[in-house]
């Protein structure tokens, strides 16, 4: 048994290889019109870095939890951490635009590496009454990335160059790389008892599922062409012929993708082969992808909305959105505690916290005192505090214990994949009528654990 000290020394380890990857990203959105500037390229052009990390990151993710099951979420994690601090710090080198790009594709695959690994290793170090708790101060550590990404990105900027952005994220990768070598546990063994789906219904252990599957390459290959090929044409970043040349290239990646998939007695597949037939694991599936598409859209959209419709300056909305992950930080450990005694309560309670928070928004039009839209973000943070160590619980303990990676691989992609898909979905939406649609889909996430309950 693991004494506290050790535990909390151990999700934080588990967790910091992820803050560092969370952490770029918010550092070097400040940094971008830097980046145009002395690369000499436009704001167009630069949208390929974009295209090019968030394919291979998504892509990567079922891929990597693969491999995680197959050759051990402990070296998986420590490779990919030694391959973010050389892509990193060659990022912060480079003095040319391709191979910077290239350098930061390579820093999109560590990442996917690490973040794939996460979840087994979660798994394989803490038992399943701890699953919540860990998944809890996991998401705290993520929010504080959140929170001091941005400060440190614009301290970086202001008295360095920006590329000095990667030095910093090279640092931090090293520090979590120490710890992960001196603490991460060398076994993967799982619990004697097997695991357990949060309703205590016993899960099949399939203990040679993992070791059975081939590498996907050719489904990898597929799956990334169509992702990237998806994203160029949601963005229009190519003319009309070029569309349809992409459409094509785009249409078969897919018929590929779902050929190799669906073929019988393949091995070499993509996602698990068992998965359609795990309902609790669909149902958590189907769910985050309902709860992150609410959560991306109201990133991506609050900002604009508060600023535009209501006449708020710049920084008072910072300070707005900031309530969200200051609430997720503190409440982490009580959520993750909740989690682990009742999940179903835990998430059904999150979810309702954050249906009244889509409420509430829903009749700001009407409302311009600043209090009411902290309220709101309060709100926010608490129900997506209460949620997600619950359905991270449930989703993990529904699955093979020698399949964790592959599943939770797809799981972890679907709430990534949710942020493009917001970004297309609501584009040129109302705000209210974007809200609406936020709330229907909370109700229908709702609705999928009274039916769980039932």
């Amino acid at each position: 048994m693991l004494s506290r000290f050790h535990s909390q020394l151990l999700i934080i380890t588990i967790s910091l290889g992820v803050f560092a990857s969370v952490m770029s990203t918010s550092m070097l959105v400040i940094a971008f019109p830097d980046v145009v500037r002395d690369f000499g390229i436009s704001e167009a052009t630069l949208q390929w870095r974009n295209l090019l990390f968030y394919s291979l990151f998504a892509v990567g993710l079922p891929f990597f939890g693969i491999l995680a099951d197959r050759f051990g979420a402990r070296k998986q994690f420590l490779f990919g951490m030694v391959l973010f601090c050389l892509a990193a710090m060659m990022s912060g080198l480079v003095q040319n635009w391709t191979g910077w790009l290239f350098f930061q594709s390579l820093q999109a695959v560590a990442d996917s590496m690490i973040v794939a690994a996460q979840s087994p290793l979660i798994r394989a170090s803490f038992p399943k009454e701890k699953l919540g708790w860990a998944f809890g101060w996991f998401a705290a550590v993520i929010s504080t990335a959140t929170l001091t990404g941005p400060a440190l990105g614009g301290l970086v900027i202001e008295y360095l160059h920006w590329s000095a952005i990667f030095w910093v994220l090279g640092a931090f990768g090293l520090l979590a790389l120490m710890l992960a070598v001196a603490f991460l546990p060398k076994s993967s063994e799982q619990p004697a008892d097997g695991p357990q789906a949060c309703d205590g219904q016993k899960v099949d252990a399939g203990q040679s599922a993992g070791a059975a599957r081939r590498i996907p390459w050719l489904s990898l290959l597929s799956m990334f062409a169509f992702v990237l090929g998806g994203s160029v044409l949601l963005l229009g970043t190519v003319d009309a012929m070029g569309q349809w040349i992409v459409g094509l290239l785009t249409l078969l990646a897919l018929l590929g993708l779902l050929w190799k998939e669906r073929r019988p007695g393949s091995s070499a597949t993509l996602f698990p082969r068992e998965m359609a037939k795990n309902g609790v694991f669909m149902t958590a599936a189907v769910r985050v992808f309902l709860l992150f598409l609410g959560v991306n859209a109201i990133g991506l959209y609050a900002p604009t909305y508060l600023r535009i419709d209501h006449g708020f300056p710049a920084d008072t909305v910072g300070w707005i959105m900031l309530t969200q992950s200051l609430v997720a930080l503190v409440a982490a450990g009580y959520a993750g505690k909740m989690a682990d005694r009742r999940p179903y309560v835990s998430l059904a309670a999150g979810i309702g916290v954050s249906v009244g928070s889509s409420w509430l928004f829903w009749f700001a039009d009407v409302v311009f005192y600043i209090p009411y839209f902290y309220l709101i973000f309060f709100l926010i943070g608490l129900g997506n505090r209460l949620t997600m160590p619950a359905q991270n619980k449930i989703a993990l303990l529904a699955v093979p214990p020698a399949e964790t990676g592959s599943y939770m691989g797809v799981f972890q992609m679907i709430q990534f994949v949710t942020g493009a898909f917001a970004a297309t979905l609501f584009a040129g939406m109302s705000f209210q009528m974007l809200v609406g649609i936020i709330i229907l889909c909370q109700l229908a996430a709702l609705a999928t654990v009274f039916m769980k309950k039932a």
